[in-house]
């Protein structure tokens, strides 16, 4: 009786952990996805002169496409790669 409880409860402990190891996998995927946004946000969010396109009167659109075009490529890459 204590080897067939103990097998069950390795598969139980085996189950969860692959729960586990999914949810890691979509928070690290979300996060991965928006890691370019925040960063170029970041950057073009501090108050310092010499920032490239700053000045430009196109200059949010171009930040903003650069934040898209760095989004969409990573999530080519990630399909790809077979994590979505």
């Amino acid at each position: 009786m204590r080897d067939l409880l103990s097998g069950a409860l390795d598969v139980y402990l085996s189950s969860v952990a692959n729960r586990t190891n999914q949810v890691m996998k979509v928070l690290t995927v979300l996060s991965t996805i928006a890691l370019p946004a925040l960063v170029v946000s970041g950057f073009y969010g501090m108050n310092v002169k010499g920032l490239p396109a700053a000045d430009s009167t196109y200059g949010v659109v171009l930040v903003i496409l650069l934040m898209v075009g760095c989004t969409v490529l990573l999530l080519y890459l990630l399909k790809r790669f077979r994590w979505l």
